[in-house]
């Protein structure tokens, strides 16, 4: 099965690097930290391009934890260059902490809110490919009632072309699908 086309497959991307953002600058607000908004402007276009590779196809908790993981980290340390430079270029004191939390408590910190978030996202991930499965069962089902409701048109390659004449008045016939196989009668004599 291939993975969803280009502007799907960004929009996934976008969503969940918009997931991990908004749970990231939380995150780090609420635990005593600064932002500035060159540090949130620059984590996502980061996290988009880090939700890229996993968006192709439906994906297990495990490889969504990852990314999370991995791009909570990666927005944290973009949360605190934005701070840092805010600071510079304010000519404020560059030894400003970021945050009143320890390293460890950022690391559990990321940690559960990865957890959180993948479990969040996985059952997400699960109901949108159960709907997008059900809807092009549900559009093949349709595409075939109609189908069978046309006229059935002669095939101009590689079969003789059926007279409109042959068939009786008002019946509708349909041609085999191509890779179907017909056969008439019984079976031959061994």
């Amino acid at each position: 099965m291939t993975g969803p086309r280009p502007p799907l497959r960004t929009a996934r991307a976008v969503v969940l690097a918009c997931v991990a953002t908004a749970v990231g600058a939380a995150s780090h607000v609420l635990s005593g930290g600064r932002l500035t908004g060159a540090g949130v402007a620059a984590a996502l276009p980061v996290l988009v391009l880090l939700a890229w590779p996993v968006t192709g196809r439906e994906r297990g908790w495990w490889s969504i934890a990852g990314v999370q993981l991995a791009g909570q980290h990666a927005a944290h340390a973009l949360f605190a260059l934005g701070v840092a430079r805010h600071d510079a270029a304010s000519h404020h004191a560059v030894g400003h902490p970021t945050s009143v939390l320890p390293v460890d408590a950022w690391f559990y910190g990321h940690l559960l809110a990865a957890v959180a978030v993948a479990t969040w996202l996985r059952h997400a991930e699960r109901r949108t490919w159960a709907a997008a499965r059900r809807a092009a069962a549900a559009l093949t089902a349709h595409w075939y009632r109609l189908s069978a409701r046309l006229p059935d048109r002669p095939d101009t390659v590689g079969s003789p072309a059926v007279a409109p004449a042959l068939a009786p008045a008002g019946t509708l016939r349909c041609r085999p699908l191509r890779h179907s196989v017909i056969r008439r009668g019984p079976p031959a004599p061994a």
